[in-house]
């Protein structure tokens, strides 16, 4: 990675009574585009891989279905790294540029 910024991903996570969770989540990539996802899940299970529903996109994600996985992250500052992130959601080869 050269430093830039390569998107953000805002997130709104509702927790409910009982343990569970609601989660609504954009991925959204410069040059390529915003991927939606959204789904419940049971908090004891964050500690794990998790998947939630690809529900639509805009650019390289558009018209896109399937799931996204998720599973932890260590934060450490500059040394953060994510353990794993997966998608199915991938219609569209991406487009071709420097």
């Amino acid at each position: 990675m050269n430093g830039r910024k390569a998107g953000d991903a805002p997130t709104r996570i509702r927790f409910l009574e009982g343990g569970s969770l609601l989660l609504d989540g954009t991925v959204r990539l410069t040059d390529m585009g915003n991927l939606v996802f959204t789904g419940g899940e049971e908090v004891a299970n964050l500690a794990t891989c998790v998947t939630f529903a690809a529900t639509g996109g805009t650019g390289h994600f558009s018209g896109t279905g399937g799931h996204v996985d998720i599973t932890p992250a260590e934060r450490n500052g500059s040394e953060a790294r994510c353990w794993g992130s997966t998608s199915s959601a991938e219609p569209q080869e991406p487009p071709e540029g420097p």
